[in-house]
């Protein structure tokens, strides 16, 4: 079961925001979207972000 972090992507560094898109984008399945920052299914910037490394 995932949880979502309950942080937003934008209270955290850049740095960790693509750590974390990139983890989780490795693990697979919903887990990019379910176990992700709230945020990332939102329009604006989290979810800019993680589509930036959905593409790669």
């Amino acid at each position: 079961m995932h949880k979502f972090d309950p942080r937003s992507a934008m209270d955290v560094s850049p740095q960790e925001r693509t750590e974390q898109y990139e983890r989780l984008w490795l693990q697979g399945g919903f887990a990019k979207w379910l176990a992700n920052f709230y945020d990332v299914m939102l329009p604006g910037p989290a979810n800019e972000g993680l589509r930036r490394i959905c593409a790669k």
